[in-house]
């Protein structure tokens, strides 16, 4: 056979020239082939009885197989190379492992190998040729590339009909490729935490890294070098004890794993979801689920093993355990402190008190499902469990300054002390008032308003005003103060009560109670 093997094209214009009566040397001219190379080819090509018709019709893996014989018996030390690039295919993905100490273990068992060099250079060569999948450059353990895909799945919401539109979330390991998916409600950090964390249950592990693209429920601000993460997705990662490495805005190689991930589910678990149609998005995720078991099962091309079988033997062992809780969502806040020194959280439109010293500074609400804690300046100066009364107000005491601390404290037995001290009739007012109402706010207000008529009037005739008002039927400031100011207070001077008559349609004021 010749020594370089020449091109399939001049081989078949070899047989060519040579069946319409050309020499050998008018072809080795014409072609600038060595005269040794085409007698040989010729030579194979006479020693099959083949017409140049017949060489037309076959293929170009048919015409060198039959002109070049079939492949040399394999040597002795040809035979098992398959199976150790196999195994030194997985091995490299241990941390630590290289072809060079699997070399040394390998020429031990067998002295009659091939060298350091040769080995290693057969090996680039067999990764070529099969097409592998793995990627040497990850390590296990090390990073999990997460992304979203580009197509949305669907379901039909049952009460409405409609159409509901699914975000399809994606977590890739970097060395197995073991993959997680689920279909989400959105983009949103919210859901983005709870969809990362389903994926590190998933894998029962926690991988050194998490490599998101530049979403924004997971980057802030996109920096080359130090890139701001968003708060909430740094709560997980801290929570998991995980490394935060965003891909690099328009470098698709960073997170190539996850891309070509994508493409492969739309490939095998899409294109089986198409014609089916589900009524919910547990529905839709129990599909995705039982479609996605099967892929990671799925055998490697060229190889005969899956992203299930090397995450099972290698890549498992070297996650970190889980933590013992499961992450709790934090959000993040930042407002303004009142003159009432108390900051609003927006979300339920309630008030929650802040050390005096701080009004009109900025500072950080964190608040979960049930807590609250308020930072200034990264230093934490409260804490209050979560309260969600639309426009109440949680307050602790020593918040305040000493001034209001006065009047937040009152209560209803310091005004009935103050009330018994003026009269009988002013304490039975003043009772009638702070069961007026269910907002002690309001009643403490009338009440104070009341009370402090007393400097105006003094005792005698604040008294006898509160009866005046008990047989009127009305509790409040407004009535005393009115009948006060026109001299009603003292006995004798009776005005006539207008009463409406009974009529079923009015309500009376006992229906407002």
């Amino acid at each position: 056979m010749a020594n370089k093997r020449i091109g399939i094209m001049d081989i078949r214009q070899i047989i060519r020239l040579y069946s319409q009566g050309n020499g050998k040397r008018f072809i080795s001219r014409q072609l600038g082939i060595s005269r040794n190379t085409v007698e040989t080819y010729i030579a194979g090509f006479l020693g099959h009885d083949l017409t140049w018709q017949d060489v037309e019709k076959m293929s170009d893996h048919e015409l060198i197989k039959l002109i070049e014989g079939p492949a040399p018996e394999p040597v002795p030390r040809q035979i098992g190379l398959d199976e150790e690039f196999k195994v030194l295919e997985k091995a490299l993905g241990r941390p630590g492992q290289t072809r060079q100490a699997y070399w040394l273990d390998y020429i031990t068992r067998k002295p009659d190998g091939y060298s350091l060099s040769q080995f290693c250079d057969l090996f680039r060569r067999w990764r070529k040729q099969t097409k592998p999948t793995l990627s040497i450059d990850h390590k296990a353990g090390d990073k999990l590339f997460i992304d979203y895909a580009g197509k949305k799945l669907s379901y039909v919401d049952p009460q409405t009909g409609e159409v509901v539109y699914a975000e399809v979330f994606l977590a890739t390991l970097g060395f197995s490729q073991m993959t997680y998916v689920e279909a989400s409600l959105s983009q949103k950090k919210e859901e983005l935490v709870r969809c990362l964390e389903n994926a590190l249950l998933f894998f029962g592990g926690v991988p050194q890294a998490v490599v998101p693209d530049n979403l924004k429920s997971a980057v802030k601000k996109a920096r080359r070098y130090e890139p701001e993460i968003n708060e909430t997705f740094q709560d997980l990662a801290l929570h998991y004890g995980m490394h935060v490495l965003p891909a690099r805005v328009r470098k698709p190689q960073d997170k190539a794993l996850v891309e070509i991930a994508v493409k492969l589910v739309y490939q095998r678990i899409y294109s089986q979801l198409h014609d089916q149609v589900f009524n919910s998005l547990d529905e839709l995720n129990t599909a995705i689920w039982v479609l996605l078991e099967i892929y990671n099962r799925k055998h490697f091309a060229g190889r005969d093993y899956s992203r299930f079988d090397v995450f099972g033997e290698v890549e498992k062992q070297y996650l970190a355990p889980l933590p013992l809780e499961r992450h709790e969502i934090r959000r993040y806040y930042v407002g303004t402190v009142h003159k009432n020194c108390h900051v609003l959280l927006p979300g339920d439109q309630h008030y929650y008190s802040v050390p005096h010293e701080k009004v009109g500074e900025k500072v950080k609400l964190k608040y979960t499902q049930d807590e609250v804690w308020i930072y200034h300046h990264y230093e934490q100066i409260a804490y209050h469990k979560r309260d969600r009364s639309k426009y109440g107000k949680t307050t602790i005491t020593e918040h305040l300054t000493k001034a209001h601390q006065g009047y937040v404290l009152r209560g209803a037995e310091e005004y009935l002390v103050r009330a018994q001290e003026i009269g009988e009739y002013t304490f039975r007012l003043i009772e009638k008032v702070l069961d007026r109402t269910k907002y002690l706010e309001h009643n403490y207000q009338s009440c104070q308003g009341i009370l402090q008529l007393r400097k105006k009037v003094g005792s005698e005739r604040l008294d006898l005003a509160c009866r005046r008002a008990l047989d009127y039927g009305v509790y409040n400031y407004k009535m005393v103060l009115s009948i006060l100011e026109k001299g009603l207070e003292q006995p004798g001077e009776e005005t006539k009560v207008i009463r409406l008559p009974g009529h079923n349609n009015i309500r009376g004021n006992k229906y407002y109670k």
